[in-house]
């Protein structure tokens, strides 16, 4: 084991220690961290260098939430399930994203701004532009000839797994329809991090 690794473990906090060790898997961090902590005189100084490090370079805290929604998987059937619960038309049927997210973070404190990710035919591009002055990180993509969602769950995967690594361990929140996050979520329970699914149920 490294003298950086040794080092880390002085740390009381799990939470911290696996933040810690994500982060020097970059080599030129590594090494920057190691040359620093040649210059700590006792223990104290290791752990107060990295306590101040991991305010400076690592965003978030422990009780920090982050929400991701699976728009494809909420817009088209959430509110089809909607429509046939209450005999209403789709048209009719709006969803309070702001109401949603609201709930998602229940008076927690948001460790990014909420990211959702679908994609959507040309004339719904005003909902789009709305989200995003709502504060939302979106991202769009077109469907294809069959009308079917293109890299809609392998995006949402990269965007989860990037807060995982980039971020000190807090509570991951998805919107979603399917079970195709599974590598992700395992991912970032491993890490530490806690895991909560809001599921939109469709009867096939």
């Amino acid at each position: 084991m490294s003298k950086l690794y040794e080092a880390i473990n002085l740390l009381d906090s799990a939470e911290e220690r696996t933040a810690l060790r994500i982060f020097f898997t970059n080599t030129e961090k590594r090494t920057e961290a190691e040359s620093i902590l040649l210059t700590c005189k006792d223990n104290k100084e290791v752990v107060a260098y990295f306590k101040g490090f991991l305010k400076s370079e690592l965003p978030g805290t422990a009780e920090s939430v982050y929400i991701f929604i699976d728009n494809s998987k909420l817009y088209i059937q959430g509110k089809k399930k909607v429509a046939e619960c209450e005999s209403l038309y789709e048209n009719m049927v709006q969803i309070d994203y702001g109401k949603l997210v609201e709930m998602g973070q229940n008076e927690r404190h948001m460790g990014a701004n909420p990211i959702i990710i679908g994609s959507c035919p040309p004339p719904e591009d005003t909902l789009w532009n709305s989200l995003r002055r709502l504060g939302y990180n979106v991202t769009v993509y077109d469907q294809n000839f069959l009308n079917e969602e293109k890299e809609v769950n392998s995006e949402m995967v990269r965007n989860i797994l990037r807060t995982v690594y980039r971020n000190i361990p807090g509570t991951v929140i998805l919107f979603t329809g399917d079970g195709d996050y599974g590598p992700a979520i395992r991912e970032a329970l491993d890490n530490n991090w806690t895991i909560e699914i809001y599921m939109v149920l469709v009867d096939w």
